[in-house]
């Protein structure tokens, strides 16, 4: 339990996120002498912070001059992005919740995107809009000064090694024999990349493609539907 003399020593360090001009000012205020991390996750004291970094944040994107870019929900469940607006469903239950807003994550993305932002960007200001409007605001911020572009789709992207790095220890005979049958494509150095694992990463499918012959590593970004594409191609050769 944070004490009341513990509070009144939060006063300087809240003063000093209310006198942000900035997004930076107020992640520079939030994150001085580490003082927000050092406070009890369900404490009084933490609770408090946040509440104050929210609406700072909030204060700070309506002063923005692009800030009607950036999501904000109503306490009627309406969504606003640029002006539109979206009313997002009660849900019923948890399961039904989650469904409604994963729709209207859809939605508001697409949104930004139509309004001119990055898919990237888009991603990054829904991922904190609500809970840290003021990041929301610096990767607003970061795509307005040219950066958090979309990456571009099916293009082999190396990674440089720092340690130097090594073949895989696979093989296409390997991989015909096994079970899972990996996804395959030529490499740059003559010898054959495998599909080595996949993730997403701001709304873009990627796949990391290892060598058997060069310690090369690649990464490709695809669309959702060429990566289900490619293997369900590897499962449908192992089938045959």
């Amino acid at each position: 339990m944070t004490t009341r003399k513990e509070l009144e020593a939060l006063t300087p360090y809240l003063d000093g996120m209310r006198a942000a001009t900035t997004a930076d000012e107020l992640e520079a205020a939030l994150q001085k002498d580490d003082f927000w991390t050092a406070q009890p996750y369900n404490g009084r004291g933490r609770k408090l912070i946040d509440k104050i970094m929210i609406e700072e944040g909030r204060r700070l994107r309506d002063e923005h001059s692009k800030g009607h870019l950036i999501p904000r929900v109503s306490t009627r469940n309406t969504l606003t992005v640029d002006g539109k607006t979206y009313k997002v469903g009660r849900g019923g239950n948890s399961t039904g919740v989650r469904y409604c807003w994963t729709y209207a994550q859809f939605w508001a993305i697409d949104t930004m995107v139509a309004a001119g932002l990055s898919r990237k960007a888009a991603h990054m200001l829904w991922e904190n809009f609500d809970r840290y409007p003021h990041r929301a605001i610096r990767a607003l911020d970061r795509f307005l000064a040219g950066g958090l572009r979309d990456p571009e789709l099916n293009v082999l992207i190396k990674h440089q090694h720092s340690g130097g790095g090594s073949p895989i220890r696979y093989s296409i005979a390997e991989n015909d024999a096994d079970d899972r049958s990996r996804a395959s494509r030529p490499c740059p150095c003559g010898g054959t990349l495998f599909d080595w694992g996949c993730g997403n990463s701001y709304g873009f499918e990627f796949v990391n493609w290892h060598c058997i012959v060069c310690p090369d590593v690649f990464t490709e970004y695809m669309t959702q539907t060429q990566l289900y594409a490619l293997r369900s191609r590897a499962a449908d050769r192992k089938a045959a």
